[in-house]
């Protein structure tokens, strides 16, 4: 069947911004805005503030020193840090019509649609039940009792081996909360803020003990019935195995692609009738994965050089410092600063690539592409660079400053024209959709934001301003790239110098 069939590709089509429409779009009423936060009002709510480094919460220290308080090492103190750093509310903003809550992971316009679920059992001081992370207040609160993670292992067809996994995280996306603004595009903000919310789970795990599997390939309707989220308001969009390396869990491994056969029938552009089409049967064909392959560029390629380069550095201070970057100085950023965001971002993803023994962060890594437009790097000429992680670097393939191109596709805003760099995050939607389906266009953007995450606390690290865009002409992307306009633009990140 071929792709034009797709309603992936007729979502990704209707949700383009274009310059003489995107002003017909509403604007968002401040009244209607919908709450960033669940709350399921319960007496059993399980505290997790006392777990929270001390030095960082002078609260945490006196709860911690109460009577009977558990051990900072055991699994749920574990777990406490692993959501605060995941999600946690990190900031507090007040103004005369209210206040917001700023959390670990970015957000487009700070809207945070996704919300946390973890499934737990056998975690000394939490009942066996799948809970909700209430961030507000930092505590679990049990919503369905029991033992949910064989089930949830059945529902992913077998992706983890319930036994050696210490809980389950259900990543949902509430819809509401980002259509209020942005309407149908909503969908793919959802997806990438998602995809923020792993690149946190995966970049901060280690540092408790625990490794993590994403699994973007489960029973949708099974997730989603078994915890009775309204399908017109709440769908699940990732789940995470989390194994814990000192109770012995084994290293995940990555899974097995799944699809069903046939895209889906529906003629309507709703990002809901997308979701519904890219659903997965409790039985879909496994898919092998293909090979990836590499870049070439005209011109001989910039060595990126891979080295780790967060290892020594304080992961949950990086997190807890994140801000997204409002404004560029204009001035240039180095070679140095730049390769060493990229190689950070990029480093266990190529590893992944390779076939590696390290933890899988992404779901599709092999279909991504990575352009680099750069104005003003010192060391590095102008032009359009094409990254290829396999080899790690970058090819030249058009030299000039396109700032004024960045200026356009990123609708007139400065931060995208003054930027010293553009990182943007493609894929070739035909070739993706052709070989695992229909779903594959979630997993493409997921990733993306994963990436996206990973390069702004790398660009935190290296004292480098950064801001994902996920506002942009998309047409005007690809012409900029020299690429066809069926070829999917996932995400924008500009980097710079912080004004």
């Amino acid at each position: 069947m071929k792709i034009s069939g797709s309603i992936a590709a007729r979502y990704h089509e209707a949700t383009k911004y274009n310059p003489t429409t995107i002003g017909n779009l509403p604007d968002a009423d401040v009244r209607a805005q919908p709450s960033p936060f669940k709350d399921y009002h319960t007496e059993r709510a399980v505290d997790l503030i006392a777990h929270l480094p001390s030095e960082l919460f002078p609260e945490a220290a006196e709860r911690a020193s109460a009577p009977g308080s558990p051990d900072p090492n055991s699994r749920l103190a574990r777990l406490s840090r692993l959501l605060y750093f995941t999600y946690g509310a990190t900031a507090r903003k007040v103004w005369e019509h209210g206040h917001q809550i700023f959390r670990a992971a970015p957000s487009a316009g700070g809207l945070y649609p996704v919300e946390v679920y973890l499934a737990t059992e056998g975690v000394e001081g939490a009942p066996d039940a799948l809970h909700n992370y209430y961030v507000p207040n930092h505590q679990l609160s049990p919503v369905f009792d029991g033992e949910w993670i064989s089930e949830l292992s059945a529902l992913s067809y077998g992706a983890f081996d319930p036994t050696s996994v210490s809980a389950v995280m259900v990543l949902t996306g509430v819809y509401a909360r980002s259509i209020w603004r942005y309407h149908q595009r909503a969908y793919r903000r959802i997806l990438l803020d998602t995809g923020h919310v792993f690149g946190n789970v995966a970049a901060y795990a280690s540092h408790e003990g625990f490794d993590v599997l994403p699994i973007s390939c489960f029973h949708d309707d099974g997730v989603n019935g078994a915890f009775f989220f309204d399908p017109e308001q709440e769908q699940a969009q990732l789940l995470v195995a989390i194994m814990d390396r000192r109770g012995g869990g084994r290293a995940p491994t990555a899974v097995d692609w799944r699809r069903d056969d046939e895209f889906g029938a529906s003629a309507n552009q709703d990002f809901l009738e997308y979701h519904r089409a890219s659903a997965l049967s409790k039985s879909p064909r496994p898919v092998p994965r293909f090979s990836p392959s590499t870049a070439s560029g005209n011109r001989p390629p910039v060595d990126l050089e891979f080295p780790p380069t967060l290892s020594t550095s304080p992961m949950a201070q990086l997190i807890l410092e994140r801000r997204s970057t409002r404004r560029f100085s204009g001035e240039s950023v180095s070679w140095e600063q730049l390769c060493k965001v990229l190689r950070a971002a990029y480093d266990g993803i190529r590893d992944q690539l390779a076939g590696g023994q390290s933890a899988p962060s992404l779901q599709t890594p092999e279909l991504l592409r990575t352009h680099v437009l750069v104005r003003d790097v010192t060391g590095l000429a102008p032009g359009i660079y094409e990254l290829d992680p396999m080899l790690g670097s970058l090819n030249l393939f058009e030299e000039g400053d396109h700032s004024e191109a960045a200026l356009r596709f990123g609708l007139g805003q400065d931060l995208v024209g003054q930027a010293a760099a553009v990182v943007i995050h493609s894929a070739d939607l035909t070739t993706a959709i052709e070989q695992y389906g229909e779903r594959v266009y979630r997993s493409l953007h997921m990733d993306a934001g994963v990436i996206g995450q990973f390069m702004n606390l790398a660009a935190m690290h290296h004292r480098v301003g950064i801001s994902g865009i996920g506002g942009f002409y998309d047409d005007m992307v690809n012409e900029t790239l020299g690429l066809s306009s069926d070829h999917g633009i996932m995400y924008v990140t500009a980097i710079g110098a912080s004004a």
